[in-house]
């Protein structure tokens, strides 16, 4: 899952999710990562992407982004989730949604705007890789969903109030697709209230409930 946030036209976010396909979805789907590798190869995932960007900058007119990624790995039972800038990555369970990345780079951080070193890129971004045993759903977000005088003034809360809202379904890729719209027609919303606005993108990715069968388990069902 990748939510990428353009400033200044959409160029860079088209590089950075071509990078992604051409350079790690491959060998993440085939080969699987760990947890250690994940969080020491956040970093260099987000230099590759800042140096890829800035090198075509002047064809992209200075087109710059934030990015968040999750990776869902039912084999290991693991989200894996990174952020360089300000979108989110939520987790949401039987209890409601909590928010496990909001990059630190927040407002003032974006890749392929300039040449950075893998030391100021690694204190801008964030990653984690958590137990997917109490998940139900993982939702990527920009901050449309959250910019000051823009968005909600509480984003967590407000993702717990959509969740809460959308009505039970046997189907995992008509309650993504639901949430999903749901959560961005109340973002706009409030945009309009608040008399200003920003675009916002949103991925949901409903994850079914882990089945234990002695020393096995099965692998839950995932829709986009």
């Amino acid at each position: 899952m990748v939510v990428a946030d353009a400033h200044g036209g959409p160029q860079a976010s088209e590089m950075a999710l071509n990078w992604l396909a051409a350079y790690r979805a491959t060998t993440w789907v085939a080969k699987g990562i760990s947890v250690d590798q994940w969080l020491a190869e956040a970093t260099d995932l987000f230099v590759c992407v800042n140096d890829y960007i800035f090198r075509k900058s002047q064809r992209a007119a200075g087109s710059r982004t934030t990015l968040a990624v999750a990776l869902i790995d039912p084999i290991q039972g693991l989200v894996f989730a990174a952020s360089a800038g300000d979108s989110h990555v939520f987790l949401v369970g039987p209890k409601g949604a909590s928010a496990l990345v909001v990059g630190p780079g927040a407002g003032t951080f974006f890749l392929g705007m300039e040449p950075r070193s893998r030391a100021d890129i690694g204190e801008a971004c964030e990653a984690f890789a958590v137990p997917m045993d109490t998940a139900e759903a993982t939702v990527l977000a920009s901050d449309g969903l959250s910019t000051k005088g823009i968005g909600f003034t509480d984003p967590l809360g407000a993702v717990r109030e959509t969740v809460s809202a959308i009505p039970p379904s046997d189907s995992t890729t008509e309650w993504a697709k639901a949430l999903a719209v749901e959560l961005v027609t109340r973002a706009c919303r409030t945009q309009a209230a608040n008399k200003s606005g920003d675009d916002i993108a949103v991925a949901v990715v409903r994850i079914g409930s882990k089945k234990q069968q002695g020393d096995s388990w099965q692998c839950p069902r995932m829709d986009t």
